[in-house]
């Protein structure tokens, strides 16, 4: 709710929180590689895809 209602995040885009103040996401999510993967996967799950 905070993102979402106070003013002085509201320009900040693409940028995690945590207890009001900008934290960097963990290397596994940055890792593309990983980031392919769980599309894949979370696709597939979906029924999405095939296979």
């Amino acid at each position: 709710l905070y993102l979402a209602t106070d003013p002085a995040v509201a320009d900040t885009t693409g940028a995690y929180f945590i207890a009001r103040k900008p934290v960097s996401p963990a290397p596994q999510a940055q890792d593309p590689d990983l980031a392919r993967r769980l599309w894949e996967i979370s696709a597939q799950r979906a029924g999405l895809v095939g296979g």
